[in-house]
């Protein structure tokens, strides 16, 4: 499949330390990381062209965008200041949600939310919580209502 492929280098932004690339959709959208004066930035990167991601307030805190769907909602977590600690987040372009306050009430005094690894186009996620009375780590999935 791969025999006699094309390989395209996705360039980084000039003064950028270190970058990588996380995550591509059917699109060929990809998701970028890099790290430029020593704060940690994101990108989208489409038919040459890189675009830097501006996460809206709290979630600009130390963002880090992972994966990104078909529909172009990117997936990934920021460093909660309520919390002290990472917390999975979900951004669709222009608004971003900390998923721990998108699911219900009973959930959320149970669990707490501290990792999302993946999701789809419907957007279910699978994600990692703490169960807050065992103190211990639950795989978990996230519908959308």
């Amino acid at each position: 499949m791969y025999k006699n492929g094309k390989m395209e280098a996705l360039p980084l932004p000039e003064d950028a330390s270190e970058g990588g690339a996380s995550d591509i959709n059917e699109h060929g959208i990809v998701l970028m990381q890099a790290t430029v004066g020593g704060i940690d930035k994101q990108y989208i990167y489409l038919n040459g062209a890189r675009l830097e991601i501006q996460l809206p307030a709290p979630f600009d805190n130390r963002p880090s965008l992972k994966r990104i769907n078909n529909r172009g909602m990117m997936l990934g977590d920021y460093f909660d200041t309520r919390a002290s600690l990472r917390h999975p987040l979900v951004f669709d372009g222009t608004d971003a949600f900390d998923l721990n306050d998108c699911i219900d009430a009973e959930a959320r005094a149970k669990y707490e939310l501290v990792y999302a690894y993946d999701f789809n186009d419907q957007g279910r996620v699978i994600a990692a919580a703490l169960d807050r009375a065992r103190q211990s780590a639950v795989a978990v999935v996230l519908a959308p209502q």
